[in-house]
């Protein structure tokens, strides 16, 4: 047996015995990324669930607190200035910690970790929301306080500006729809219903 042909079945011995391991490792590998995937989708449902509990509990302040969710009504659908400055203040608030929960959920959205349907809703609300100037303000007061770095800041800035700008035309339809159920419920009571003509008469 010359020394070519030892080393051929060498070779042949050592792909044999590397063969096994390389598919172990493979599968092992398979196996890991799984349960990455897994794990990012368990986190991503955790994380959705924890904005959307976030989110159905502001909302609840609306409802529960009468004040407020009059206040809430006076300026977003009425345009009218909350006179009773605890009011105003207490409303700001609200705005303020719904914009932060708008900020928790982009920043969970850009590493993968919200499911879309959740990002979608909250934008949409946030996106009303920004379409009042006392809003857009409040917005820039928490940005400068997180001392974001320019890039970071204009980026923000032109999502925000973004999203406002598409929800202008929607928030004039809301309004409108508004006003003219207003107008309905100012119809007296004493006033006889509209007959409706039979077929044919």
């Amino acid at each position: 047996m010359t020394l070519e042909t030892i080393y051929y079945i060498t070779q042949i011995v050592a792909v044999i015995l590397i063969f096994p391991t390389l598919v172990f490792l493979a599968i092992q590998n398979r196996q890991s990324q799984k349960q990455m995937e897994r794990a990012n989708e368990i986190a991503r449902a955790e994380f959705s669930a924890q904005i959307m509990r976030n989110n159905t509990e502001l909302l609840s302040q609306l409802v529960e607190d009468v004040e407020l969710g009059r206040a809430f009504r006076q300026l977003t659908l009425e345009n009218r200035q909350i006179e009773d400055l605890d009011t105003r203040f207490r409303l700001l608030t609200w705005f303020g910690n719904y914009s932060i929960l708008w900020l928790d959920m982009m920043s969970a959205d850009e590493k993968g970790l919200i499911d879309g349907e959740v990002t979608r809703m909250i934008s949409g609300a946030q996106a009303f929301h920004l379409t009042f100037p006392v809003v857009w303000d409040t917005m820039i007061l928490i940005f400068r306080q997180r001392t974001l770095e320019q890039e970071d800041y204009e980026k923000l800035m032109s999502r925000m500006a973004a999203l406002r700008d598409k929800a202008h035309a929607n928030k004039s339809d809301l309004v409108a729809k508004y006003t003219e159920q207003k107008e309905e419920d100012r119809v007296p009571a004493d006033r006889p219903p509209e007959r409706k003509e039979e077929p044919g008469a």
